[in-house]
C-alpha cells in the first residue's frame, strides 16, 4: 500500500509526492523541482519545464536538455512544458506534465531500481506520430555506442567528437546497430524499442543527444548508473545476452580469411578465383579459407563458375577452404526469385499481401528479402545452404544481410528483430566501428576488409601494410585486396605492390598467429562474461581521463594495449594508462600514465605494449617480443 501523501503547492499547480522508499533518499520538493533515489543516485525531475537530471555523488552524471521531451502529430512538432501533477507509489514516480497544444498532456512514469531506473513516456488526449527525448551531451561526458554509423566513411569516436544522424535506426538496419548509448560518466540509455528511431547525435554541432522513436508507443528507456562504463556495459548485456558459443574453431581465429570482394569486384569468375588463390599461396600469404563474395543464386553464375566441387579442390590443395557470400536478399534476376514468390517465401508487401514486398538493392536491382520467420521459407533457405555444402563443396559462409526491411510487412506475430573506403580515414573508421560495435554486445570483431573496398582506388602501400598490421591486433583478420596486386575497379587498370608489402603484410600474418594462443583465451573468457575482447582503453582504466578521447588505441584483452600507425608519418604519440608496461618493439619498461610523444613507428613496426600484471601477459609477450627482436 502507498505511503502518506502530502501535497506541495506551486502557484495553479499542485504536486502530489508519496513517502520516500525505505532505505532510499527521501523525496524532496522545492520550488522548480522533485528529487527521489536511491543509495547509488538521485533524481531531479524539474517541474518548471519538464527534465530530468541523474545526480551521483554530488555530480551530475545526465540530464535531458531543456525542451527535452517534444512529440509530433502529423508534419508538426509540439514541445512539453511545465508539470502540473504527480504522485509517487513506491520505487515509481508519474509526473504530469502540459503540452503547446490544448486538452493534451503528457504521462511520464520512472520506476527506480538500486543501478537504474525505467523512463516512459505518452501522450494523453491524441495520438503521436513520433515521440523524442533531447540530452545535454557534455553533461553526461562522452558519448559511445550505437553500433556502425550509417555514413560508413566516418566512425567518431567518442561520438560527440563528431556528427552522427541515423534517421534509419532500426532492428532492420543494415549496419551493425543497438539502441544502447553509455557515457564517460558511467550512465547508459537503452531505448527500449523494435520501432525504426531517428538517432542524431551532436547534429549540425548542437550537443544534443537526440532519439526519436517513431509509431504511437511510449517512449520507453531503462537508463544504467553505475561506477564505471565497463559495469555499464555488463548491465546491458545481462539484458540482451552474451554469446553462448562461437563458432568459429581456433584455426580461423589465427589466420585470415580471403574476400575476393575489394580484390576481384565484378569481375568474379572461377579462373580468376583461382589465379588469385595461388598468387597468395606462392607469396606466403596463407589463410584458412578463400570465399567467394558472390551467391550461387545469381543469374549468370553458372556461366562464371562451371565447376565449384572442382574449385573447391584446387583451393584444398592450395590450403584454402571454399567459402561463400550468401544473405536474405532475393533480386528479381535470380535463378529461384519465382519459386520463392509462388511459395510466399519473401516479406509481404504491407499494402498487398498477396505480393512480395520489393525495394531497390544497393546496386540498383529490385529485390525481396527472405522471411526468416516464415517456418516454410526458413527451411527452404537452409535447405539450400546444405546442399552447397554437401554437393558443391563449400565450407562455410559469409552471412552478410539484413533481416528485415522496414517497408515490408513482417510474418504474423514475429517481431523485428560495412564496407570502408581504402584510405588512412577509411583505416581509423574501421577501428571505431569495431570499438563501436564490441562495445554493444559483439566481441568477435574484424575489420571490413584489410585495404578497405567501397569501390575505390586501390590503397596504398602505406595504407594496406598499416591496416593488415593493426587487424593482426584484433580478434580476427579478414583480407581482401592482395598485397601481390589487384585490379582498380575504378580504371580497370592493374596495381601492383612491391615486395615490401608482401613481406609486411606476411609479417602482421605471422604476429597475427602467434598472438592466436592468447586471443583463443579471450574467446574462452568472453564466453564466460560476455566482455568485449577489443575494448577501448577506459574500460580497463576508468580513472585514467584521457582515455576516454583516445581513438587509435585498444586492448585485446586485459594485457595487449594496441596502438598501430593509423595515418600518414612514421611517429605517433601513445597514450599509456595507469601501470607498468612492457614495450614490445625495444623491451623497454615503461610506468604510466604518461604519453609517449613521437613514438617511433616506421613502416615496419607496429607499436604494441603489455601490462605485465595482467592475466595472460606473459603468454602475449612471448608472441609479440619476437616480433619486434625480428625487425
Amino acid at each position: 500500500m502507498p505511503g502518506p501523501r502530502r501535497t506541495v503547492r506551486r502557484g495553479s499547480a499542485a504536486l502530489i509526492l508519496a513517502a520516500p522508499l525505505l532505505g532510499a533518499a527521501p523525496a524532496a520538493a522545492d520550488s522548480e523541482s522533485i528529487t527521489f533515489g536511491t543509495a547509488g543516485y538521485e533524481l531531479r525531475v524539474a517541474t518548471d519545464r519538464l527534465a530530468v537530471t541523474t545526480v551521483r555523488a554530488g555530480r551530475t552524471v545526465l540530464a535531458t536538455a531543456p525542451a527535452a521531451f517534444r512529440f509530433r502529430i502529423g508534419a508538426g512538432w509540439h514541445i512539453v512544458r511545465e508539470a502540473t501533477g504527480s504522485t509517487r507509489s513506491g520505487n515509481t514516480l508519474r509526473v504530469t506534465a502540459a503540452t503547446d497544444l490544448p486538452d493534451v498532456t503528457v504521462d511520464l512514469r520512472i520506476t527506480l531500481r538500486s543501478d537504474r531506473y525505467d523512463m516512459n513516456w505518452s501522450l494523453s488526449g491524441a495520438q503521436a506520430d513520433a515521440l523524442s527525448t533531447a540530452y545535454d551531451l557534455k553533461r553526461a561526458g562522452h558519448w559511445y555506442g550505437h553500433g556502425e554509423n550509417s555514413d560508413q566513411t566516418v566512425q567518431p569516436w567518442p561520438l560527440d567528437s563528431g556528427q552522427l544522424v541515423d534517421t534509419g535506426f532500426s532492428p532492420a538496419s543494415y549496419q551493425v546497430v543497438s539502441p544502447f548509448w553509455y557515457t564517460s560518466s558511467a550512465t547508459g540509455l537503452r531505448a527500449d524499442t523494435n520501432d525504426p528511431m531517428d538517432v542524431r547525435i551532436n547534429s549540425g554541432g548542437n550537443g544534443l543527444g537526440e532519439f526519436t522513436v517513431t509509431g504511437d508507443r511510449p517512449a520507453a528507456s531503462t537508463v544504467f548508473v553505475e561506477d564505471t562504463p565497463a559495469e555499464v556495459y555488463r548491465d546491458h548485456i545481462a539484458l540482451v545476452g552474451r554469446p553462448e558459443r562461437s563458432d568459429t574453431p581456433y584455426e580461423q581465429y589465427a589466420t585470415p580469411l580471403w574476400n575476393s570482394w575489394a580484390q576481384l569486384y565484378g569481375e568474379q569468375t572461377q579462373e580468376n578465383v583461382l589465379d588469385w588463390a595461388r598468387a597468395l599461396a606462392g607469396a606466403g600469404l596463407g589463410g584458412h579459407a578463400l570465399q567467394i563474395e558472390e551467391s550461387v543464386i545469381a543469374a549468370d553464375f553458372g556461366e562464371r563458375f562451371p565447376d565449384l566441387p572442382a574449385l573447391s579442390g584446387q583451393l584444398g590443395r592450395l590450403g584454402f577452404d571454399l567459402g561463400m557470400w550468401t544473405g536474405l536478399y532475393m533480386p528479381e534476376t535470380a535463378a529461384n526469385f519465382s519459386e520463392a514468390v509462388d511459395n510466399g517465401y519473401l516479406l509481404k508487401d504491407p499494402s498487398d499481401p498477396a505480393k512480395p514486398c520489393l525495394f531497390t538493392w544497393w546496386n540498383g536491382r529490385q529485390t525481396g528479402l527472405i522471411d526468416l520467420a516464415n517456418p516454410a521459407a526458413r527451411q527452404w533457405y537452409t535447405d539450400d545452404l546444405k546442399a552447397q555444402t554437401d554437393e558443391l563443396g563449400v565450407a562455410g559462409f559469409k552471412f552478410d544481410t539484413a533481416f528485415f526491411d522496414d517497408r515490408c510487412a513482417p510474418y504474423p506475430g514475429a517481431t523485428r528483430t560495412a564496407d570502408k573506403p581504402t584510405t588512412f580515414a577509411g583505416l581509423r573508421a574501421a577501428v571505431s566501428a569495431n570499438l563501436a560495435v564490441s562495445t554493444i554486445g559483439y566481441p568477435f570483431v574484424e575489420t571490413d576488409m584489410i585495404g578497405g573496398s567501397l569501390g575505390y582506388p586501390p590503397p596504398s602501400k602505406q595504407v594496406l601494410a598499416r591496416w593488415a598490421q593493426a587487424a593482426s591486433l584484433m580478434p580476427l583478420m579478414y583480407a581482401s585486396t592482395s598485397p601481390t596486386g589487384v585490379r582498380d575497379a575504378t580504371t580497370g587498370e592493374w596495381v601492383g605492390y612491391d615486395r615490401e608489402t608482401v613481406g609486411l603484410y606476411r609479417s602482421a600474418i605471422a604476429t597475427h598467429e602467434r598472438l592466436a594462443p592468447y586471443i583463443w583465451d579471450q574467446v574462452q573468457s568472453t564466453l564466460k562474461t560476455g566482455d568485449p575482447i577489443m575494448r577501448p582503453l577506459f574500460f580497463d582504466f576508468p580513472k585514467d581521463e584521457a582515455s576516454y578521447t583516445v581513438a587509435d588505441e585498444w586492448m585485446l584483452g586485459p594485457a595487449v594495449l594496441a596502438a598501430p600507425k593509423l595515418d600518414e608519418g612514421t611517429t605517433r604519440d601513445v597514450f599509456l594508462p595507469t601501470g607498468t608496461w612492457h614495450d614490445v618493439t625495444d623491451g623497454k619498461v615503461v610506468r604510466g600514465p604518461v604519453t609517449l610523444k613521437g613514438y617511433a613507428a616506421p613502416l615496419g613496426v607496429t607499436p604494441a605494449f603489455v601490462n605485465f600484471k595482467a592475466k595472460g601477459a606473459a603468454k602475449a609477450y612471448r608472441a609479440l617480443a619476437r616480433t619486434g627482436a625480428e625487425r
